[in-house]
């Protein structure tokens, strides 16, 4: 009772703080700092949850900060977190928090999308942006919640990675539009060099697994536990 007594107390004077400006993660840090590092995860949701509706995405990023400066381990646990209470903020706790711990970007957006499969474009899309170098090993690992997620997986890649979209199409038009695993068509994609154009002059972007036909037409789980560092 006492414990729950000074979290609300703590989570009052952080949100007050926020008033007309940005969440700030000093506040959140000391507000985070309080209590069981096992019950960070819950901490940092209550952080959210809390915050006025027009504040909580600012409020997501500056409260994954404080918590993830406090115990980067925590990462998968605080953004599964996020996800499971709050799908739709789910992409931005997992883009700031690859953006924080990017050698943990793939966990990172497994947790996110195990949470809120129904974002898995956004997730992919912004653990991308925030850890370019991972793209394919987020994708792969995003591709482990289930069946079915495939072209939103290579959709969340394509909008990270804009030169990336003409030959994951190409590749996914080879196999009539089916994605046969998300690991195989990005390897297709990044590795097929450009075809040359019997009719046209120059390559045609992308290549392709199969031979160019003609002008293209315009591009319109359960989470691991984390390890916590002791207090």
């Amino acid at each position: 009772m006492k414990s729950t007594a000074i979290l609300v107390l703590s989570l009052g004077l952080a949100l007050s703080s926020l008033g007309n400006d940005a969440p700030s993660v000093n506040a959140f840090t000391e507000t985070l700092s309080r209590g069981p590092w096992a019950d960070l995860p819950v901490r940092t949701v209550g952080l959210v949850r809390h915050a006025k509706v027009r504040d909580r995405q600012a409020t997501t990023v500056a409260a994954v900060k404080a918590a993830l400066g406090l115990n980067p381990a925590a990462a998968t646990a605080v953004v599964g977190a996020i996800a499971r209470a709050l799908p739709n903020l789910a992409a931005v706790a997992a883009e700031t928090a690859a953006a924080e711990q990017p050698k943990q970007a793939p966990e990172i957006a497994l947790a996110a999308a195990a949470g809120a499969r129904s974002a898995a474009a956004d997730i992919v899309a912004g653990v991308c942006r925030a850890a370019p170098a991972q793209y394919e090993g987020v994708a792969v690992a995003v591709s482990e919640v289930g069946p079915g997620l495939g072209k939103e997986i290579l959709r969340g890649v394509a909008i990270a990675q804009p030169d990336l979209k003409v030959p994951i199409d190409r590749v996914v038009a080879g196999y009539s539009g089916h994605v046969p695993s998300v690991a195989l068509v990005l390897t297709q994609a990044k590795g097929t060099p450009p075809v040359t154009d019997p009719i046209r002059t120059g390559p045609v972007p992308g290549g392709g697994p199969l031979p160019y036909a003609g002008p293209l037409s315009p591009v319109s789980q359960a989470v691991p536990s984390p390890k916590y560092k002791t207090p």
